[in-house]
């Protein structure tokens, strides 16, 4: 066997491992962060006049949007009472990176088998000499356009300063509608914007 062919196994095993270490290390950090962070999301929507719950039980939801990454898991599920947003579902993917953190609002939407929609992705683009951002929806044509005649939601989109990516993902297996975000402690505003979005995905969906 020629050293070259060697080097190559040596260096493929020893990335291996060190990707085996990495998620590991985040699975640990995973477990250690997750609740705390669960805790804190709690915190933080009751005290912006969102009441949310811990079910008492698992309902299954909380798998809903952690198939795709055999490393994704639900921290936590919470319910949501009064909103258009029905539940809330933490989630942690892990990789030999570290883990990141997203929100995924989940909207009851019985009528997908027969709407059928496509995934909807926010678009912001910074305008020049102007503080504010254009906003504009891509994906599914007949609910982006929906979304891009609300100028109520427009603006709390602005005044949220929200600069992360927002992904509407319709999940006809289970009968309901993810918004997901990446984590942070949604501001009044931009938990109102998701709620909007709720609102549209029930009328719609």
């Amino acid at each position: 066997m020629e050293w070259a062919s060697i080097i190559n196994i040596v260096l493929g095993v020893v990335t291996a491992t060190i990707a085996g270490i990495g998620i590991t290390l985040a699975l640990r950090k995973r477990t250690k962060q997750g609740p705390q962070k669960s805790d804190e999301l709690y915190n933080h929507l009751r005290q912006i006049g969102v009441d949310v719950y811990f079910p008492s039980e698992p309902t299954g939801q909380e798998k809903i949007g952690t198939g795709l990454f055999s490393s994704a898991r639900s921290i936590s599920l919470m319910g949501v009472k009064g909103k258009n947003t029905d539940r809330i579902n933490l989630i942690g993917v892990s990789t030999q990176y570290g883990t990141n953190y997203f929100l995924d609002f989940q909207v009851e939407s019985p009528n997908l088998g027969i709407r059928k929609p496509n995934k909807v992705f926010l678009k912001k683009k910074k305008l020049r000499n102007n503080k504010d951002a254009d906003i504009s929806w891509k994906g599914d044509e007949s609910f982006s356009m929906s979304l891009g005649v609300d100028f109520n939601l427009e603006e709390l989109i602005k005044k949220s300063e929200f600069k992360g990516i927002l992904e509407i993902a319709p999940e006809p297996k289970h009968g309901c509608t993810r918004i997901r975000i990446p984590y942070v402690l949604p501001s009044p505003e931009l938990f109102e914007a998701i709620n909007l979005i709720a609102g549209h995905i029930k009328s719609e969906f």
